[in-house]
């Protein structure tokens, strides 16, 4: 059973809250310069289900980068995600 623990995680990828925790810090470490959203799909890629289209990924990663500007953890200018320093969430 343990064996196949790789493969199933593979396949089904890293739980949501994991890939929007990776998102926030590769958008921290991008600093000032900020990130495109296929850069963050890049790095991401091999963390998503891979059993998943290129699509259906990239949606997902849309609605992560979505909740994450709605929590006001980032922002979005132009085509670049930027990390908003003092995040102050908006109810």
């Amino acid at each position: 059973m343990t064996h196949q623990l790789p493969e199933y995680t593979r396949v089904r990828g890293l739980e949501r809250s994991k890939l929007k925790q990776m998102t926030l810090q590769f958008i921290q470490n991008a600093g000032e310069d900020g990130t495109m959203r296929d850069s963050i799909y890049e790095y991401l890629k091999v963390a998503m289900p891979s059993n998943k289209s290129k699509e259906q990924n990239l949606r997902l990663l849309g609605n992560i980068l979505k909740e994450l500007k709605e929590d006001g953890a980032v922002s979005l200018k132009g085509l670049s995600w930027y990390e908003v320093k003092n995040p102050t969430k908006s109810d």
